[in-house]
């Protein structure tokens, strides 16, 4: 994998990069991406229930986090703003 940071970090830094600077990713790419991510939904039974791992607890630390909630509302020309 480019980079030697496996394929998180290539998804992490090298789409985003590309994205960013070229406007274009492989389909080949972006087909690889989005298997790996429906892969590992499957494997994780996120298709029969998407809220498995989810509890009021976990909703209110982190998925509605400060952090997670400034992501959010990252403007355009942000590089993770596709």
């Amino acid at each position: 994998m480019p980079g030697g940071y496996g394929y998180a970090g290539w998804y992490l830094y090298e789409i985003p990069e590309t994205i960013h600077t070229r406007r274009k990713v492989s389909e080949k790419d972006l087909n690889d991406a989005v298997r790996r991510i429906l892969d590992m939904k499957f494997r994780l039974g996120l298709f029969e229930d998407p809220y498995r791992y989810m509890d009021k607890t976990r909703e209110k630390e982190e998925v509605l986090s400060e952090e997670h909630l400034e992501v959010a509302r990252m403007p355009r020309g942000n590089p993770w703003y596709c």
